[in-house]
């Protein structure tokens, strides 16, 4: 098993110990087009950002797809990571617009059970 970056698995435990709901439970606001273009943009140059890629360019970012379907990757266990600093990552500012829309594009993204 490769071995995850220690924010995914905070963010892992913290949503399991909340009992976060389910994706399809939860109500994702923002415009998942303009987040897919943001995702395009901003994201695109290190993570797998587009339905059905499971492999980034680097190694270590996640995959959307991957985070879509992680169950503990809830709405809110995403908008935490995305305003939370990351030593390995860009220091990524986004509105709250922004940051709702590339949400509503990776809910979008979560694969039909």
């Amino acid at each position: 098993m490769k071995e995850q970056p220690p924010i995914v698995l905070v963010l892992a435990t913290l949503a399991s110990l909340a009992g976060a709901p389910a994706w399809a439970d939860e109500d994702v606001p923002g415009d998942p087009v303009a987040g897919q273009v943001l995702a395009e943009r901003v994201c695109a140059d290190c993570h797998a950002v587009q339905a059905g890629d499971r492999k980034g360019v680097l190694p270590n970012p996640p995959a959307f797809q991957l985070m879509a379907d992680d169950p503990a990757m809830t709405p809110l266990a995403l908008r935490v990571f995305l305003e939370s600093p990351h030593h390995d990552m860009p220091n990524l500012i986004l509105t709250e617009e922004e940051t709702d829309d590339v949400i509503a594009w990776i809910h979008s993204l979560k694969s039909g059970d």
